[in-house]
């Protein structure tokens, strides 16, 4: 009798997910908006958007690969960027929910691959902090050569950065966003000094630098090719900052389109051209000399010193060490937001909905910030004295460079999605509700639909067949990141199988 009790437990909670369904719901998209407190507005959409999009050690590393960066930068732009943020914009005015893409997969798809497509978002989420200490820590490291040496300490700096960004998450909303104000502004202070540098560079008569002039070097080659998927990783995350939508300020749905539409069509510019700028203008003072750099992501700072002086040189590294803190402290909120969504809507357990005091997700931030606590052990304090394959501080950057190709290769996998949904909701069978939220025609979501999703395929492909590194061989690169991220995926599914279970398990106990 109990058994068939559960049954049809069972079977009247799915008849009822499917109905809820039909009726284009989850209960995360009630839930959040009257639990979670509304202060983000829309300045702050388009701070954490710049700061989300634009980490300035990333542009710094584009100059280390040449004038033809710069090629791939444009290219990137157009045939990946853009369409992801008309994507994006287009799927935000129609579901302005938390959780962005987890909750656009859900009524494009269903849940299965709104779970799936989440885990995977999720999955990034967790990488992109540890980048982002990553990047500190280098830059921190440039300052002194005798500074963090061996890999364990900088995995120590690292766990306590994330620990810090962590903290600040679980504080009010405002004291984060705050934050993440002041740095984007202090950002764009950064590259204007770093461009006036390098106008100021030629006002004082040195010459344009040859390659810059030169046609070949702008040429995309094989030998380059590595540099597309590099380029792509820097454009990915446009809907990092409305996993926060249910956070918006304003519950009138026209204000929210306005917010949702500013920040994306207000924000795109000022990423592009802080992308390009910055590699060129570092081009323009250091030319070939980008590639003797022992440190670099220093070479930004280095432009300073040589057109201003040290003083601009420890400004701009301040402001770089500020921007990597905030970066952390949005990917550690923004993405224990799609726990906390998943544990409202039962795919994860109840306990990820808890709300400490300030009326933040502080299990759901805790578990992030231990997933990414763990990839810093294991890479840098661990792999570097068990696996034997040189000095452990050459293991470190073989090791970087592989977790930043399946940060890649997994984020591109989620961005796939965002046209995925759009040919669904969209292009697909007409649907009244969705007809009434278009921004776009119908031939220009095909056509940002079908370019969006051949350049993630050529993204996955040239991470995979590319190395980023010229320490790692060509077979032992495909080898290492096809398994790390076999890994990663499997070991993250295992996880999600469980707390699901304990998910559903919690349901059973409470019906």
């Amino acid at each position: 009798m109990q058994a068939s009790k559960n049954v049809e437990v069972v079977q009247g909670r799915a008849k009822r997910e499917v109905e809820a369904r039909d009726q284009g719901a989850l209960p995360s998209e009630q839930y959040a908006p009257k639990i979670m407190p509304s202060v983000v507005g829309g300045r702050d959409l388009l701070a954490c958007y710049i700061v989300a999009m634009f980490l300035i050690t990333n542009a710094v590393l584009q100059a280390s690969g040449g004038v033809v960066a710069l090629t791939y930068t444009v290219l990137g732009a157009v045939a990946f960027f853009l369409p992801c943020v008309l994507a994006t914009a287009q799927l935000g005015i129609a579901y302005p929910h938390e959780g962005s893409l987890y909750n656009w997969t859900y009524h494009a798809l269903g849940r299965f691959w709104s779970f799936f497509v989440g885990l995977c978002y999720w999955l990034s989420g967790v990488l992109a902090p540890v980048t982002a200490a990553n990047a500190f820590v280098t830059i921190l490291a440039g300052l002194n050569k005798n500074w963090l040496t061996e890999p364990w300490q900088q995995g120590c700096v690292m766990i306590g950065l994330l620990l810090v960004g962590s903290f600040l998450c679980t504080r009010r909303l405002r004291i984060a966003l705050n934050m993440i104000n002041i740095s984007a502004l202090a950002l764009l202070l950064a590259v204007l000094g770093i461009v006036i540098a390098a106008a100021l560079w030629l006002w004082s008569g040195h010459p344009l630098q040859k390659d810059l002039v030169d046609g070949a070097s702008w040429r995309i080659t094989p030998d380059n090719f590595s540099l597309f998927s590099v380029v792509t990783l820097s454009f990915i995350g446009a809907s990092g900052p409305l996993n926060m939508a249910g956070e918006l300020r304003s519950e009138a749905g026209r204000e929210k389109r306005r917010m949702v539409l500013a920040h994306l069509f207000g924000g795109t510019p000022i990423v592009f051209a802080c992308y390009f700028l910055v590699p060129f203008a570092i081009l323009i003072v250091l030319g070939r000399a980008v590639l003797q750099e022992a440190v670099p992501s220093f070479a930004g700072i280095h432009v300073m010193d040589v057109v201003f002086g040290s003083w601009a040189g420890s400004v701009v590294a301040s402001i770089t060490l500020l921007s990597c803190l905030a970066t952390i402290v949005f990917y550690i909120g923004a993405s224990a937001r799609l726990l906390f969504v998943a544990g409202a809507d039962r795919f994860l357990p109840r306990q990820m909905v808890y709300l400490n005091r300030h009326r933040q997700p502080v299990i759901a931030i805790r578990f992030h910030t231990a997933a990414a606590v763990l990839v810093v052990v294991v890479v840098f304090m661990v792999l570097p004295y068990v696996v034997k394959l040189g000095t452990t501080t050459m293991l470190v950057p073989r090791i970087y460079a592989m977790l930043s190709a399946v940060l890649t290769i997994i984020w591109t996998i989620a961005t796939a999605f965002y046209f995925i949904n759009l040919f669904s909701l969209f292009l697909g069978k007409r649907r009244p509700a969705q007809e009434q939220q278009k921004i776009l025609p119908r031939p220009v979501l095909l056509l940002i639909s079908a370019v969006g999703l051949l350049t993630c395929l050529a993204t996955i492909v040239s991470t995979f067949a590319y190395p980023w590194s010229s320490l790692i061989r060509g077979d032992i690169w495909i080898v290492s990141v096809g398994g790390i991220t076999a890994v990663c995926l499997v070991i993250a599914i295992n996880i999600s199988m469980i707390a699901h279970s304990e998910a559903r398990w919690e349901l059973l106990r409470d019906s």
